[in-house]
């Protein structure tokens, strides 16, 4: 059994087994997908004199401060007539392409219009040039504006838009294959027979694996059955996912099977099993052929422990392969005192506190691995190094959102 940093290192190393090939989607599509291209503005921003604000164009001359309307211009209208000297102005709407032969835009509150002429106000001073945006201020032709390997998310893509990128470049998704193990377990519609619970761990990776931009392939539950899983699992191996992940059978258990069955189908073991709690019994291996390989991950049946599993695991392997930060972890003190007796990693479920601009957290009484509505009420782990057997209330730790 491995240290969980040795454990963490292995799946780093894994990583560069999983290579994702880019392809063109809409860019209504795309959001959380992996950008595969550079993007550079095709024109411009802004591509032409813009005003920030509704007021009136001028030719700024110092000593002047009324004019006469000569017309509106609008946002997306061109204003067609020329005007020569600095007494004319033209009224000017935000977004308005500034006229050419104005320089100067005053603002609508700092002068008073009476019929087609406009005076300044009283005490108000202007500058040549203000309220203008000119051609390129913001991003010049050709400028990088997106980098490749960039996470698509909806700000990006008002980017995206404002460089004409109808289509884009992304890298395709991880192709994410589940398989549910357990005499025990019947769906959650099911009825309810003695000995049975519902398998809820399918469920919380598909929805988990979906939340960070995977593809996911159910392949649902089967029995405790060694014949049964080497046919599944060696008929899973054939297809095109990248990653298979199996829960439950991968403990010590007279019925787990799964380890068995891996090196049987030709995965080789990682490591299996990982001093940390909850989440122990973890697996870990590859799979490698001329088709397509592949990496497997086996996680406990217990749903806190899968869960756990996948926030240090399964989501730093993924964000790896997508070369995404992964920047779900925070500092934070410990309102309570904990204490642990072994010499594992905990990730211990807590509550989060802002008291005084100071973030704390709150540890759980009870870390039952098997009771998944603490799990669900609980915000982070606080991470507990294999050292470490008590902290104290204001100790800081580090911590992961989950």
């Amino acid at each position: 059994m491995i240290i969980y940093t040795e454990a963490l290192q292995k799946c780093n190393d894994l990583v560069r087994e999983i290579s994702l090939e880019a392809e063109v989607v809409d860019i209504t599509e795309s959001t959380g997908r992996i950008l595969a291209q550079n993007i550079y503005t095709d024109i411009p921003s802004p591509s032409f004199r813009t005003s920030t604000m509704d007021g009136l164009a001028i030719r700024y001359e110092a000593g002047i401060i009324s004019w006469n309307i000569l017309g509106i211009a609008g946002a997306g209208k061109e204003y067609p007539m020329v005007i020569e000297g600095s007494s004319s102005a033209i009224e000017i709407m935000t977004g308005a392409k500034v006229p050419d032969f104005t320089d100067t835009v005053i603002p609508l509150e700092d002068y008073e219009l009476e019929g087609s002429t406009c005076k300044l106000n009283p005490g108000v001073k202007i500058k040549r040039g203000v309220n203008i945006r000119e051609v390129g201020c913001e991003k010049q032709l050709g400028e990088l504006v997106v980098s490749l390997g960039k996470k698509i998310t909806p700000k990006v893509i008002s980017v995206l838009a404002a460089c004409g990128k109808k289509k884009v470049s992304v890298k395709r998704k991880i192709k994410v294959g589940l398989l549910t193990t357990g005499d025990e377990l019947v769906d959650i519609d099911a009825p309810l027979s003695e000995g049975k619970i519902r398998g809820t761990n399918s469920y919380f990776l598909n929805s988990a694996l979906s939340q960070i931009g995977c593809e996911v392939v159910d392949y649902g539950a089967i029995i405790d059955d060694i014949t049964l899983l080497h046919g599944s699992i060696k008929s899973i191996l054939n297809t095109e996912i990248d990653i298979l992940i199996t829960s439950g059978a991968v403990s010590k258990g007279k019925y787990d099977y799964l380890p068995e069955v891996f090196s049987s189908c030709g995965v080789e073991e990682v490591f299996h099993g990982v001093r940390i709690k909850p989440g122990k019994p973890i697996f870990a291996g590859r799979y490698q052929s001329a088709k397509h390989n592949k990496i497997i991950f086996g996680l406990p049946g217990n749903p806190v422990s899968a869960s756990v599993n996948f926030e240090i695991f399964i989501k730093p392997f993924v964000c790896g392969v997508c070369h995404l930060t992964n920047d779900e972890f925070f500092s934070a003190k410990m309102k309570i005192k904990f204490s642990k007796e072994d010499k594992n990693r905990h990730f211990v479920r807590a509550k989060v506190l802002v008291e005084n601009g100071e973030i704390y957290v709150e540890p759980f009484l009870k870390q039952s691995s098997a009771n998944l509505f603490d799990y669900a009420d609980a915000e982070c782990l606080i991470i507990v190094e294999e050292d470490i057997t008590v902290l104290e209330s204001g100790t800081t730790v580090k911590c992961i959102k989950i």
